[in-house]
């Protein structure tokens, strides 16, 4: 009987194929390779010749803002109008309905209660003004304005 070309070459590469798997599974050994050389520097890195710049003139569009997007205009301001530094703040602006003694003091002012320490906005002579509840006793509300009190009186019916 002759032999089969095609079978002795499908048998000869399933034996290289098996012997390959089984060198590549294995570790490799120290001595096949070479250890790296412990004297030997890292290069210097080349220093940057030039840096690359975009710069647009203002007259020009931005080739990196969306199509049809414009810069907006720029907003010149006036300086605002000096303001008195303390205004009087009339009693009569404000509205006493209640007061409760407690912890804490509460009083109905304009409405709305407050305890010490609170803040109240008004507006004088179309300035709006910061008042703090300073001190709640039996009949009357202090405010403070910049170191200037306001006493309120409670409104009796």
């Amino acid at each position: 009987m002759r032999p089969n070309p095609l079978l002795s070459s499908v048998a000869l590469l399933a034996a290289l194929a098996v012997s390959g798997f089984s060198s590549k599974a294995e570790a490799p050994s120290s001595a096949a390779t070479p250890a790296p050389a412990a004297t030997a520097a890292p290069a210097p890195a080349s220093p940057v010749k030039t840096r690359s710049r975009f710069d647009v003139p203002p007259s020009q569009r931005n080739p990196f803002w969306p199509i049809g997007w414009e810069r907006p205009a720029k907003v010149v301001t006036q300086a605002a109008p000096q303001r008195p530094t303390i205004l009087d703040v009339p009693p009569e602006l404000f509205s006493v309905s209640s007061i409760v003694l407690g912890q804490p003091n509460l009083a109905v002012i304009n409405g709305r209660d407050y305890a010490e320490g609170d803040t109240i906005q008004v507006n004088v002579s179309g300035v709006p003004v910061q008042l703090t509840v300073f001190r709640i006793t039996d009949g009357e509300v202090v405010l403070n304005h910049r170191g200037r009190e306001v006493k309120l009186r409670l409104r009796l019916r």
